[in-house]
């Protein structure tokens, strides 16, 4: 299907931290003057050129300039970035780097799969969804107007994430045909590993062509890996510093304005999720209760920043330190009754989704974000994953 597109975009540097505070950028050489050039963008709105590496936070795009490669093997990168590894094999390339591909789709609050690994045998990927058109011209094509399958599928593609992968091998690598463990993005249709050619079709543009790609992410707001007992959510740093006993909250409920991150996904949906995969939740504490431990099934929470991934532990302090022990507290009722949006909680609570049962209800603790917080508006990955 082809179609005129008109393309608003609007200029994105986003930062990057680790779990040390170290910062993670392939090929990063902003200037002053282009940092300036961007925020001048981002304040007035202004309409920069269609060429450009933008985002578009209303209309949840992502334009990336490319240039077509003239790639006449079967190869499974559509797009890679122009240092990476993969580029002598690719059908288009980019100056655009594969950090700042991700973390453009972060701020869309897309959730990465991360969920096959190099020495699988096969796997379909996960992740938000995004849809793909490019941009030759004024004219708008599919990816696989482009590209022939040996076993065309309609495109499924997904934010498969693996920014740690992806940087380690430098594959440079930002769309693959195949679910693939380093690419940031990739088709679902077709599984790692499968046996499947994919040649340029005639549509294909000669080599030398600049064309644009257009990523649209769709409303994702946790991604659920049942084989690995899962859940992932996008959140993001608030940046509060007195103490809270409100770890995760959703960025609408009456909670968040007193939490260290808040996040789009729904504590409805955080809970329907969770009794998918099985876990028991405890609803063992009232409102009304001077203390209580909270019960249900241990999950274990890690945060992925950047490329670094560490315990969610390790990013709050307490007056008195133990052990995290996060339970699936459940109270699903009281939590919609008070609409609190709490998903994750620092000491038992009646109304988390979640909470530490390593802290009693209304026990006198202080809580407070340690120095490996990551800084204010920062996105990061939160997965909680059910214990066997």
């Amino acid at each position: 299907m082809k179609k005129l597109v008109l393309i608003l975009a609007f200029t994105l540097t986003l930062g990057l931290i680790g779990c040390s505070g170290t910062d993670q950028k392939d090929n990063t050489n902003t200037t002053p003057a282009e940092t300036e050039e961007t925020e001048k963008l981002e304040e007035t709105g202004t309409e920069s050129d269609a060429k450009s590496f933008a985002i578009d936070e209303t209309a949840k795009t992502i334009t990336v300039p490319a240039v077509a490669t003239g790639q006449a093997e079967s190869s499974i990168h559509v797009l890679v970035s122009q240092d990476g590894s993969n580029a002598a094999q690719s059908f288009f390339t980019t100056d655009v780097t594969t950090q700042d591909f991700y973390d453009a789709l972060l701020k869309l609050n897309a959730v990465p799969g991360n969920n096959i690994s190099l020495d699988a045998k096969s796997g379909t990927i996960l992740g938000s969804g995004l849809d793909v058109k490019i941009v030759i011209g004024n004219q708008e094509y599919d990816c696989y107007d482009l590209i022939t399958a040996s076993e065309k599928r309609d495109m499924d593609a997904r934010f498969g994430g693996n920014i740690a992968v992806n940087q380690e091998l430098a594959t440079g690598c930002l769309l693959c045909t195949e679910s693939c463990p380093a690419g940031i993005s990739s088709d679902a249709a077709y599984e790692f590993c499968e046996k499947m050619d994919f040649l340029p079709s005639d549509a294909m543009p000669e080599k030398g062509t600049e064309v644009t790609f257009v990523f649209t992410v769709d409303d994702t707001s946790m991604v659920v890996d049942e084989a690995a007992g899962k859940i992932s959510m996008n959140a993001i740093s608030t940046g509060y510093s007195e103490s809270t006993i409100h770890a995760i909250v959703n960025e609408k409920g009456g909670n968040a304005d007193k939490t260290l991150f808040t996040t789009p996904a729904s504590t409805k949906d955080f809970y329907d999720a969770l009794k998918q995969l099985k876990a028991k939740d405890g609803n063992n504490i009232a409102l009304d209760d001077a203390d209580g431990t909270i019960e249900g099934t241990t999950l274990d929470v890690n945060v992925e920043i950047g490329t670094e991934n560490c315990s969610f532990a390790d990013l709050f302090t307490a007056s008195e330190e133990r052990k995290m022990e996060m339970r699936f507290g459940g109270n699903i009722d009281v939590n919609q009754k008070l609409a609190t949006g709490c998903v994750m909680c620092l000491e038992s609570c009646p109304a988390g989704i979640t909470s530490n049962a390593a802290y009693q209800y209304q026990e006198k603790i202080t809580f407070g974000p340690s120095d490996k917080m990551p800084e204010i508006g920062k996105h990061v990955i939160v997965t909680f994953t059910v214990a066997k």
